[in-house]
């Protein structure tokens, strides 16, 4: 079923039980999204419907990147707030957190920077490393423009 969505110039489709649905609660909590996730595979559509600006930076010289190799996207109550660069070092078995960047807008409350350290926790964890790094989560960069 063709829908036209705020903030979206083309046409966009959904199946007609989700639009028949009753209201989905808002969503919660803290995550953060692979670069390659199908939520971002439209880098374009993503930025329009959601205001967020990603662009992987793999593939772009280190002297103009603007927040890291690898950078991933931070998810809070269901909006981008954020993104982060980290750097396994696999022959340590460590996982470094190189840099935090917020959006400008956002006003990180205390309960988000609980729930971001205990998500680097569990991403350390699920990347089988026994040692985070997590000096560059005291400094929180405000990322503007």
């Amino acid at each position: 079923m063709a829908v036209q969505v705020e903030g979206c110039k083309e046409t966009c489709y959904t199946l007609q039980e989700l639009v028949d649905a009753p209201d989905l609660p808002d969503p919660t909590g803290t995550t953060f999204i692979c670069p390659f996730d199908s939520l971002l595979w439209q880098r374009q559509r993503a930025e329009d419907l959601l205001g967020f600006r990603y662009r992987i930076e793999i593939y772009v010289s280190e002297s103009k990147r603007q927040f890291g190799y690898y950078v991933l996207p931070i998810l809070h109550n269901g909006v981008f707030v954020g993104r982060f660069d980290a750097k396994l070092h696999r022959d340590e078995s460590r996982l470094e957190v190189k840099a935090v960047f917020l959006e400008e807008d956002f006003k990180a409350p205390a309960e988000f920077k609980r729930n971001v350290k205990h998500r680097f926790s569990q991403f350390a964890e699920f990347l089988g490393t026994s040692k985070l790094q997590l000096r560059a989560v005291s400094k929180w960069i405000r990322r503007s423009g």
